[in-house]
């Protein structure tokens, strides 16, 4: 069967301009489907109880993502972020720890800074009573100074909790000698003070050091 050539023009046209509609209109829908997951994780965190159908806009929209990524289409690394953070979320309060791990692990190829996903991703493996896990993606935080302390007061909670008395008073110890200004700040619970005693340094004329 013939067709006839007069209908190539219209045919190459649609190819010349349908495509980039297309790929306009996948592209906007991605970008939906990321603020709805955000909205739906911002209800989570605020305390809203959702069903698991809530996962749904982050589902589509990494589906869509992966839509464009076979077109060769960029997408930012913002954004490819907040989808998976917002996604480990949801899926953390609601039980699904596992997935909530694939999730942070997968946001962590896309973020600039990945300390906080390292120690959202701890917590969830103390959570889960990976313990070595756990200390492993601390290791980033007590590596990096702008993270040191964190870093410090969450492995000692790891290793707490994990049995390892001996080193959760080596980390609560180092936490007291090289923050004793914030000490107080960070272990708040007076169990753990009366479990792991240390002697906090005076930082000001006239200011007592906390000691068990």
């Amino acid at each position: 069967m013939k067709y006839p050539l007069s209908g190539l023009p219209l045919l190459l046209g649609c190819l010349v301009f349908c495509l980039p509609a297309t790929l306009w209109a996948q592209e906007q829908d991605y970008a939906g489907l990321v603020e709805q997951c955000h909205r739906q994780a911002s209800q989570v965190a605020d305390g809203v109880d959702l069903p698991p159908s809530a996962v749904q806009p982050c589902e589509q929209a990494l589906q869509a993502e992966g839509y464009l990524r076979q077109l060769q289409v960029p997408v930012e690394d913002w954004q490819a972020q907040v989808l998976r953070v917002n996604y480990g979320l949801m899926l953390a309060e609601m039980g699904f720890f596992d997935k909530a791990t694939e999730a942070y692990s997968g946001a962590l190829q896309y973020s600039a800074d990945p300390a906080p996903l390292y120690l959202n991703r701890a917590n969830l493996y103390l959570y889960t009573q990976a313990y070595e896990l756990a200390l492993a993606d601390l290791q980033y935080l007590v590596s990096r100074p702008q993270y040191h302390a964190q870093g410090l007061y969450n492995r000692a909670l790891v290793h707490h909790y994990a049995g390892m008395y001996l080193q959760a008073q080596d980390d609560f110890s180092a936490l007291a000698a090289e923050f004793p200004e914030s000490y107080l700040e960070w272990v708040v619970n007076e169990d753990l003070r009366a479990i792991y005693p240390v002697q906090l340094a005076e930082t000001e004329p006239g200011l007592p050091g906390f000691s068990d």
